[in-house]
């Protein structure tokens, strides 16, 4: 949360959860706030149940493969950004950060391919 009010975003999400539970943006970005304290287990729930909802939203993906960048599971990182790749290919963001995940497992010339990318 760009003004530091953690806290006070998580209440909110679980109100627009409330009046919305299928909400795949609130729980997006409920996960990413989790993330961000660290409640990792939290946040991937809140991940994956946004991804069962909308499985068509690059930006679902996208964020799960930050998570996972985050926490250093790079294969699977990279699995979530191809798969938001797939579904919007002019998404720079996700190229970014496929990029990252490719050069923190070694794989230096697959990166510089993916830099070159939108």
């Amino acid at each position: 949360m760009v003004l530091g009010r953690h806290r006070e975003a998580l209440v909110l999400f679980d109100e627009v959860l409330q009046a919305d539970p299928q909400s795949a943006v609130a729980l997006i970005l409920k996960g990413r706030t989790l993330s961000d304290f660290g409640y990792y287990d939290q946040a991937f729930s809140c991940l994956n149940s946004a991804v069962t909802l909308a499985p068509r939203l690059p930006f679902t993906w996208s964020n799960i493969g930050e998570f996972y960048d985050r926490l250093g599971i790079y294969a699977e990182a990279l699995t979530c950004f191809d798969q938001a790749i797939a579904l919007q290919p002019k998404l720079a963001a996700v190229w970014n950060n496929k990029g990252h995940s490719l050069t923190e497992l070694g794989r230096f010339e697959d990166a510089a391919t993916v830099s070159s990318r939108p």
